[in-house]
């Protein structure tokens, strides 16, 4: 892909994983700005890191650093499709708490989702469940709520690893804002 980027457009192309590009947005143009030590996390479909040392993006010796979804937060967790059991991305990623919204639905949990989405649950989405909470809902408070302590536990172990002075959370789940943030600062 990169070659034929190049030679139709004339230009040199870079190809990288989306988290590790995202962090550069971040340090060229968003928050990270003048940092030359973060880590960037992407909430989204699933979980993975940036990481940012020295100005440049720390690939690790096969380039796959940063698959912090992979890292384990359960030992008695569900065995992920990576192979590991207690995946952060099995508690917290796009396709985990949409499942689990579903499954508490199903069960008779009352909430304000299934009149956003007019009973059609398989229009439940993360914009959907962040409107609910931020209109109050019990059920997207306590989810998101829940998303942000496994993240917390999950950031802990990276401020103390890396011990970098800034964490920047983006993807899809950082709409959720200070509903997300103010759970993850708790637990850090």
């Amino acid at each position: 892909m990169k070659k034929l980027i190049e030679e139709e457009f004339k230009i040199p192309a870079f190809i990288d994983n989306d988290a590790n590009v995202a962090a550069l947005g971040e340090k060229w143009f968003g928050n990270a700005q003048g940092i030359d030590n973060f880590i960037y996390i992407l909430l989204d479909k699933g979980v993975g890191a940036g990481i940012v040392i020295n100005g440049e993006v720390y690939r690790g010796i096969d380039g796959i650093a940063g698959e912090f979804g992979h890292t384990s937060i359960s030992l008695n967790g569900k065995r992920c499709e990576c192979g590991n059991y207690g995946c952060l991305e099995n508690f917290i990623s796009y396709s985990a708490i949409i499942s689990k919204t579903r499954k508490l639905i199903f069960s008779g949990r009352r909430t304000m989702l299934t009149k956003i989405v007019r009973g059609k649950l398989g229009d439940i989405k993360i914009e959907r469940l962040i409107e609910a909470a931020e209109k109050e809902d019990e059920l997207a408070l306590e989810l998101l709520g829940e998303t942000a302590r496994y993240l917390g536990i999950g950031v802990t172990n990276l401020v103390n690893l890396f011990n970098t002075k800034t964490i920047v959370v983006g993807g899809q789940f950082a709409q959720a804002g200070e509903v997300l943030l103010e759970g993850i600062r708790k637990i850090v």
